[in-house]
């Protein structure tokens, strides 16, 4: 039985699809090429890159992904070996012919002095568009966090602007009692006619005067907050 089981994992892992890094090219004559015209070099260039990087792209992700499952069959659940979905198939096999087709296009490109920009190899090829691929993940990275910050900005902001409107309101409140109670102190000057009622009255205006221009000072930081919270909210939509 272990023999059996041994074997089996051999042959499941001879079944993996192979690094597209790893496949060779297939010979192409640039005869094949031989009465093209420059235009129509370009466009078959264009063409077989194209469809090179995709290739490249798919075999990449098939050999990622019979690596995982050959991991967890390795490490727990061996069975799995046998539905690996790799193997070097008809991809594999046109991914290295496009390869040899890219080098004939490359040669009668120089014979027929077309002076189409060509890469050194489709490997050259791929590395460039991996390091594209890298550097826009990277790009993808730096906004994410320049939206978090801006997100973090924007709540912080919103709390400035909500803590600066209670106490607008605290403010305002405030002033509306201190008015109240000036009124009040007015009225008892007026009947009483003492000096001590006059003063109560000019003190509690005072304080209402006061009261009103912190409330007013209170709603000029609240809206101003505000408005900082809207420019961060705005800038964290920006960064997404």
């Amino acid at each position: 039985m272990k023999k059996i089981i041994i074997s089996s994992l051999v042959l499941s892992l001879s079944a993996c699809a192979s690094n597209p890094d790893k496949l060779g090219s297939s010979y192409v004559s640039p005869l094949k090429y031989a009465d093209y015209t420059c235009p129509q070099v370009a466009a078959e260039q264009e063409n077989v890159s194209g469809r090179t990087i995709e290739l490249y792209n798919r075999l990449k992700k098939e050999r990622n992904a019979d690596n995982w499952q050959m991991g967890i069959g390795l490490l727990v659940l061996w069975p799995t070996l046998f539905f690996l979905e790799g193997g070097d198939g008809v991809e594999a096999a046109e991914y290295s012919r496009l390869k040899g087709e890219y080098e004939a296009l490359r040669q009668t490109n120089v014979q027929k002095s077309c002076d189409i920009s060509f890469m050194a190899s489709t490997d050259e090829l791929i590395k460039m568009e991996d390091q594209k691929e890298e550097q826009l993940k990277e790009a993808s990275k730096v906004a994410t966090k320049a939206s978090l910050a801006a997100i973090k900005v924007a709540d912080r902001a919103d709390r400035d602007a909500n803590r600066a409107e209670r106490k607008a309101k605290d403010a305002s409140e405030d002033a509306e009692t201190a008015v109240i109670k000036a009124e009040a102190a007015a009225t008892a000057s007026s009947e009483k006619g003492s000096k001590r009622a006059a003063s109560r009255a000019e003190n509690a205006a005072e304080d209402a005067a006061e009261a009103q221009q912190e409330a007013k000072e209170a709603q000029q930081k609240a809206s101003e907050a505000r408005s900082l919270a809207g420019e961060a909210a705005t800038s964290a939509a920006t960064a997404a």
